[in-house]
């Protein structure tokens, strides 16, 4: 069992190592994946990009051990739902009181906030509006200490890098929040960071705009990218996961129908892989087993469990016949029945995820 002390000691444990790795001016970065080729030129003279060389199309990884050693802390911990409610309760604490340091390197001053490894763990779990009110309240105690010098320039440096690499995990409610607080931050006078800052929120608005006027639907990305991360916390197959990272992708270089047609299979597994899974979590959480694994039992269970009305099960039952049914779209191609299936099945996945993510929390 995971009590109060274990968690909070092995959480100070990875943000004191965390604080000593930034002193040494050990930061995190994302760095480019690359496969040179074996012969040729640019195997020696290519230079990965990392950082704000990257763009959120890359393809990318993150080197920071210290949050990779906090998720692992994490997924030990989550199945008990009392003793994740105490390690966000300590992330949080995290987060508002780190403080700010700074060093001299090259010449130039930089900042460091080890806040930041409680930011983007908070981020991950889809927890950015709690991230805002602890950067307020961050704020509010600054300016009753009435300091007149920077407590989050480094946080908010690494708040635009992360927004940079990875925008779709920030609503534009988030955006809009961040900017006025970087409006009202104090930094070192010869900073660009407010400028910087302000300069990336209206970019990534203005080409949501864009992307809106262009059909592009932007709120899907974000529900798939919530799907994923939800996945993620309960520990679902990583394969889950990958399929849905490279969904896109794949109707978009395809109009074969043979692959278009596979990968409605492919969606047909996902779901089942889905079902599959949630009723293991409600009866880890629980301890009622399933009658047995046929999946319309399973959905039976999850049905009770996370009171899905009549109707609300008619509808997913409708569109898992659509994954079953072929030769019943003739006035769609192949491609544009698999990517109207897929828009659906990813809101359907958010809907049902975000309802286990609630029973789990209460």
């Amino acid at each position: 069992m995971f009590n109060e002390r274990y968690i909070q000691d092995r959480i100070d444990i990875i943000f004191d190592v965390e604080k000593d790795n930034l002193q040494k001016n050990y930061k995190f970065h994302y760095l480019e994946k690359f496969n040179p080729p074996k012969f040729g030129p640019e195997t020696l003279s290519r230079r990965l990009k990392s950082d704000f060389d990257l763009t959120s199309n890359d393809d990318f990884y993150l080197e920071w051990k210290a949050y990779r050693t906090l998720k692992q802390l994490y997924n030990k911990i989550e199945i008990n739902p009392d003793a994740r409610e105490i390690f966000i309760i300590f992330i949080k604490e995290k987060l508002l009181n780190c403080d700010e340091f700074c060093m001299i390197i090259d010449g130039s001053i930089k900042y460091f906030n080890a806040s930041s490894l409680a930011f983007y763990f908070l981020m991950k779990i889809g927890e950015n509006y709690s991230n805002i009110k602890i950067i307020k309240l961050k704020n509010r105690k600054k300016n009753r200490a009435q300091l007149s010098f920077p407590v989050m320039q480094g946080l908010f440096e690494d708040i635009l890098l992360f927004m940079h690499i990875e925008p779709s995990f920030f609503e534009n409610d988030i955006l809009n929040n961040l900017k006025e607080i970087n409006s009202l931050n104090i930094y070192f006078a010869k900073s660009s960071i407010k400028f910087n800052f302000e300069n990336k929120v209206n970019i990534i608005l203005y080409e949501r705009l864009q992307n809106e006027l262009l059909g592009v639907n932007e709120e899907l990305n974000l529900h798939k990218e919530q799907v994923i991360g939800i996945i993620s916390k309960f520990g679902f197959p990583r394969e889950m996961e990958q399929f849905l990272l490279e969904i896109d992708e794949i109707s978009e270089l395809s109009d074969w129908a043979s692959i278009n047609s596979g990968m409605i299979g492919n969606l047909r597994s996902f779901f089942e892989e889905l079902i599959k899974n949630m009723a293991l979590t409600i009866e880890s959480n629980t301890g009622k087993i399933c009658p047995d694994r046929k999946i319309g039992t399973l959905r039976t269970f999850i049905n009770d469990y996370l009171n899905i009305t009549k109707h609300e099960d008619e509808f997913i039952d409708s569109f898992i016949t659509m994954l079953h049914v072929e030769g019943g779209h003739a006035f769609l191609s192949e491609r544009k029945y698999f990517l109207l299936l897929k828009n659906i099945g990813i809101e359907i996945a958010y809907f049902l995820l975000g309802k286990l993510e609630d029973f789990i929390e209460n």
